[in-house]
């Protein structure tokens, strides 16, 4: 006897969303070349957060 699945849910698909989605999975992408960030060497959450900016401004420079 075959189980039966629940409702699906459908849900419409917004290119603004995924379009925006896609700019951070990209931007994140990006971030992880840079070895300080991908390792997280920074434990304190203050110091991760300067470096994170850090990485990112030099991104925006480039």
């Amino acid at each position: 006897m075959a189980r039966q699945a629940g409702p699906v849910l459908k849900l419409g698909f917004c290119h603004d969303r995924q379009k925006s989605s896609d700019v951070v999975e990209c931007l994140f992408g990006k971030l992880k070349y840079y070895r300080r960030i991908a390792s997280r060497y920074e434990k304190q959450a203050s110091r991760f957060e300067e470096i994170l900016a850090f990485a990112a401004v030099l991104l925006w420079l480039c």
